[in-house]
């Protein structure tokens, strides 16, 4: 179509052709319907849009002309628009494209562009608004404009747009829309089609984010709504708890409902002030009466403001409400900085990777003692290269963290800021645990301080900050000294210029008197002396003539005398006439002999005298003092030009006229005004800078300057937090991140992973969605259910939904496990990852750990022959098994006895000489049952005193709270066991296989599986919807966590590995007789 055809001819038009777009479409020539002139809004401004990040990144790929492109948008005049199928967006008809935008409040802001089809245009016709605008459009991304208009013409065109959209709101209205007919059905005419439209598929899992966190936060009001309050009558300050600008204090409460108030519960205090006091439950001491419970406060106050007796409420805290629902809105409209959300979900061809010369990096990784296996080095080098999006699957002892440390030094080594981040806290903190020792990289962890490890406080921002403003007061006290240092170099300086011109000024002054005395004698002696000696030389100098003519003379006269009697008769008159001259040469050369002897002598007369002037006491003393004076003005002016050298930031002193290095320089006043005033404008600019220190440092010791978090800020290379903690504060929200990167991204729901997905260009998760699934709130699941919103992102990680959909190049698997023996590896990698899941060779052969009791490395403990094995429900509280917490005390009573053989080994870390011992801290005992839990430490508790409460409670604790952890030795107590049927549901929650698989993989020398075998391999239940079909999965296999005939079909696989030898079965009782045997033993 020609580019001065914007349909408003009234002619009947064909499309030929198009530029081609990124997907091939379909053209066909088709009769377009020309719209009529209604339902028109007629605008007088430029029409204002905005480019997002993804649009521009995006449009190479659409084979048309950018100059093209903007030539047609800034040039048209009629805009013909509709809301797509859902309403979740606009679409606006050009020449060539269609236009996928999202109306913000003073523009509409470009998200993708859709093909442009006959029947997508003759829809627009027939029941399209129209805007028009004689001006037509202004186009631009941040600050760049593209087509021919400024700054003010943009805003001016936003101010219009505002007045404008609610017309345009109405117009596009539903009620609107079928006025037009916009409903009706046409045999020739389609809406725009955008089946595959990821604009779409955003918008839906936007819709599902956004009712969830609508309803947990529903539930949160009305927890805090309905909750008892608990009432207090004494309280004392607790500084166990106290924090950099936090206070803590332990209330004496009555008794209160532990499900309501626990450790992490918000909760605000009432106090004589109209809003209370706000804080987080850090500790519960509920053992004794009174209770105890201790609160850490958000912020410091008046002690006086709080009653002495009282009463304590939850808290409703609206942040992580308003947190998401920031973030949904960032990424529906376009502002995110991660600018990938739409096309990886629409077309993932277009997730792409940035060639990277990584050869050094991993070579240097090969040649490492312990270096990273294949899978690890490829996924070091994708998660470099990788340029919007990577997902890394991580199974069990796979070394994760060790590939993130990788990715984290080398992103900061490129100048790149790193976000690090995870549903919980203690993921956050293994990785920054060991990023510790990297001293290049500025690191800061945000989020509370009673809820980060002990080791990784010194990462908080609160302390970080203190730790700053410590140094800056430490770094100005330092410069302080130097400004005084300093100080004293100006002043003496000073006193050198000062001293330099009063030695000058001595040698003039005597210079002048010497000068004088020797002109004196100048004028009496040495000018006489002198022309004595002009007289001498002149005398000399005729003596000498007559001296060389007598010698002539004399010559000639000799010549004659040896001459014949013929030539002496020649030369007779000649002769005579030599005597004569002879006679008369000699005559005044001695004349002149008598003179120079005259002269001789009154020029040693004057000498002496001379000598004898020179040599008075009074001239001598005279010159000595000048020659004196002329050496210390060379010193002076020598010191003078060495300036001094300032230790702090002070400007160097400079002498005007470089190059002199004479005492001239003395003599100099211009130049020694000149140094005198630099001097003065140091020692004021000292002064304020003393002053201004003084101030400073006085006001850091009394508040804290928050001017300083921005410093901190901008230097940081490296941040850690929860999900919802990086944007749960002001000051963190405008961070700028280059890269994400989310750890144990198999447990965060997508309302809560988008937020740090949101906060960066490019995201990488590493996760494992085989293991423990998201927490699933059931009142938020009802509350689902209720409404008709789908609940499957509820219980599905955000990771696994997009594992699933991700091209295999954007997501890979790290094989080689380091962590458990081989046997127990096999197992779970033919369940669950479907073979490819491997063991290091040091894994495999491993002896038994207890090899008292066990001959293999996981041995299965089975109840199954004993009558006594079942559990005991205790109603509202859950599930407990006396008989297996027999065994599990047993179990910990031997292996407290027994030597780790890697403390014999001396190849390991652990090695001592002759071993010792396994400690609590090597041992961890795991059910899936709260009760459980409580009922197993507080026997083990009474039976082995020797250890104390903290030990067993780390040693004994559920399966969440072991995730990412790893011992030794695992016990693990599978609790369930009852007389109901096979064909009942008789195991609860136990037969949610991937929990199983983190259970079964914390062990690294022995795992010892406690449970009623025979029961769990023989459950045969499994949930049916209402038409009694068996839930299942897209692949046909039984929904997760609904089938117990699944969980049996797993058990029957571990007793196939019974049989071949690579694991072990023992009866309980059995056990429990080795157990005697060997106490009587040791009695």
């Amino acid at each position: 179509m020609d580019k001065e055809m914007h349909f408003q001819s009234p002619s009947r038009l064909c499309i030929n052709r198009y530029l081609p777009l990124r997907r091939c479409y379909r053209v066909i020539e088709k009769q377009i319907y020309l719209f009529q002139e209604d339902e028109t809004i007629e605008y007088d401004s430029l029409i204002p849009f905005a480019c997002t990040t993804n649009f521009v990144n995006s449009f190479s790929s659409s084979g048309i002309l950018w100059e093209d492109f903007i030539w047609n948008l800034q040039n048209n005049r009629l805009f013909l628009m509709m809301k797509n199928k859902k309403g979740t967006s606009i679409q606006i008809l050009l020449d060539k494209v269609v236009l996928n935008c999202v109306i913000n409040e003073d523009c509409f802001a470009i998200k993708h562009l859709s093909p442009k089809t006959v029947r997508a245009q003759n829809m627009f016709i027939k029941n399209g608004v129209k805007l028009k605008s004689e001006r037509g459009a202004i186009v631009w991304k941040d600050n760049l404009i593209f087509t021919y208009a400024t700054i003010q013409d943009r805003d001016r065109a936003r101010i219009g747009f505002a007045h404008m959209l609610p017309k345009l709101n109405l117009l596009l209205s539903e009620d609107a829309g079928e006025k037009r007919g916009q409903n009706q059905e046409y045999d020739t005419v389609e809406a725009v089609d955008d089946e595959d439209d990821g604009v779409e598929k955003i918008e839906e899992l936007l819709e599902i984010a956004q009712f969830y966190n609508e309803a947990e936060d529903e539930i949160q009001q009305s927890d805090s709504l309905s909750g008892s309050r608990l009432g207090y009558f004494r309280f004392t300050a607790n500084s166990d708890h106290t924090r950099v600008e936090k206070l803590a204090y332990t209330f004496d409460v009555s008794d209160f409902d532990k499900n309501q108030y626990k450790k992490g519960s918000r909760v605000k205090v009432n106090s004589l002030l109209e809003d209370g006091f706000a804080g987080t439950i850090v500790n519960i001491q509920d053992e004794a009466k009174p209770g105890r419970m201790t609160i850490l406060f958000d912020d410091k106050f008046d002690i006086h403001d709080l009653p002495s007796a009282g009463d304590i409420g939850l808290e409703y805290n609206p942040v992580q409400k308003q947190v998401r629902d920031a973030v949904i809105d960032d990424i529906r409209s376009g502002t995110s900085r991660a600018q990938y959300f739409d096309y990886m979900l629409r077309d993932k061809s277009v997730l792409s990777f940035e060639p990277t010369d990584v050869s050094s990096l991993v070579q240097n990784l090969r040649e490492r003692k312990y270096p990273p296996n294949p899978s690890q080095i490829q996924a070091i080098v994708k998660g470099i290269e990788a340029k919007e999006a990577l997902l890394v699957l991580g199974p069990p002892g796979t070394g994760k963290t060790t590939v993130i440390l990788e990715w984290v030094k080398h992103f900061v080594k490129e100048g790149k800021r790193v976000l690090i981040s995870s549903q919980n806290n203690k993921a956050v903190d293994n990785v920054l645990e060991r990023l510790a020792k990297e001293k290049h990289i500025e690191t800061i962890r945000v989020g509370s301080e009673e809820k980060v490890q002990t080791n990784i406080h010194p990462f908080m921002f609160e302390r970080k900050s203190i730790q700053l403003q410590q140094n800056i007061t430490k770094a100005t006290q330092k410069h302080l000294q130097f400004l005084y240092s300093d100080k004293d170099k100006v002043r003496e300086y000073e006193e050198l210029v000062d001293r330099g011109q009063q030695s000058w000024l001595q040698y003039e002054a005597m210079n002048r008197q010497v000068h004088a005395a020797y002109a004196s004698i100048t004028e009496h002696t040495i000018r006489p002396l002198k022309s004595a000696y002009e007289q001498y030389q002149t005398v000399v100098h005729h003596a000498e003539r007559f001296k060389l003519k007598i010698e002539q003379r004399l010559q000639d006269i000799a010549s004659y005398q040896k001459s014949n009697k013929l030539m002496k008769l020649l030369r007779y008159p000649m002769h005579q006439l030599n005597l004569r001259r002879f006679k008369s040469s000699y005559e005044q050369y001695q004349t002149l002999a008598a003179q120079e002897a005259q002269l001789a002598d009154s020029y040693n007369r004057l000498y002496k005298t001379m000598q004898e002037q020179l040599a008075e006491p009074v001239f001598v003393s005279a010159k000595e003092s000048l020659l004196e004076l002329h050496s210390h003005c060379e010193k002076w002016a020598l010191m003078l030009q060495q300036t001094p050298r300032f230790d702090s930031f002070l400007p160097a002193i400079e002498l005007p006229g470089t190059g002199i290095d004479s005492i001239d320089i003395l003599n100099d006043k211009a130049l020694l005004d000149d140094v005198r005033k630099q001097c003065a404008d140091l020692h004021q600019r000292i002064e304020w800078i003393q002053g201004a220190v003084t101030n400073w440092n006085g006001y850091l010791a009394q508040k804290q300057n928050y001017a300083l978090a921005q410093v901190l800020l901008d230097s940081v290379n490296l941040v850690g937090a929860t999900c919802i903690g990086i944007n749960s504060q002001p000051r963190f929200r405008d961070i700028q991140f280059d890269v994400t990167i989310i750890d144990e991204a198999g447990q965060i729901q997508i309302h809560n992973a988008i937020v740090p997905m949101s906060r960066s260009p490019k995201v990488i998760m590493l996760g494992d969605h085989l293991q423990i699934p998201p927490s699933k709130e059931s009142r938020v699941e009802a509350r689902c259910n209720e409404i008709g919103i789908s609940t499957e992102l509820l219980g599905t990680s955000f990771f696994e939904y997009l594992y699933k959909r991700f091209p295999e190049s954007n997501k890979m698997l790290l094989d080689t496990q380091y962590r458990m023996p081989k046997e127990i590896a096999d197992i779970l990698s033919e369940w669950f990852y479907e073979g490819k899941y491997i063991s290091f060779d040091g894994k495999s052969g491993m002896k038994s750990a207890l090899p008292s009791l066990f001959k293999k490395t996981f041995a299965l403990v089975s109840t199954s022959d004993y009558e006594r094995r079942h559990e005991v429900k205790v109603q509202g509280e859950g599930y407990y098994n006396p008989y297996e917490c027999r065994l599990v005390i047993h179990l910990l009573q031997e292996a407290l006895q027994t030597i780790n053989p890697d403390t014999v080994n001396p190849g390991s870390p652990s090695y001592i000489v002759g071993g010792r011992h396994f400690l609590p801290s090597e041992i961890g005992v795991i059910t899936p049952y709260k009760y459980q839990v409580n009922y197993v430490r507080k026997m083990v508790s009474k039976h082995l005193a020797q250890l104390s409460q903290d030990e067993v409670n780390d040693m004994v604790a559920s399966l969440d709270s072991f995730q990412g952890q790893e011992r030794p030795i695992i016990i693990y107590s599978c609790t369930r066991s009852n007389g109901l049927s096979p064909e009942a549901a008789r195991i609860g929650f136990l037969k949610e296989l991937r929990r199983l698989n983190v259970a079964l993989s914390r062990c690294q020398q022995q795992l010892v599986f406690v449970g009623d075998i025979d029961f769990l391999a023989t459950c045969n239940y499994q949930m049916r919807d209402s038409a009694g079909e068996v839930l299942t999965d897209e692949n046909g296999d039984p929904l997760s966590g609904t089938s117990e005939k699944e969980f049996a079909d797993f058990m029957r696989l571990i007793l196939d590995s019974v049989k071949q030898g690579k694991a072990e079965l023992v009866l309980s009782r059995q056990l429990h007789g080795l157990l005697q045997n060997m106490s009587r033993g040791a009695q």
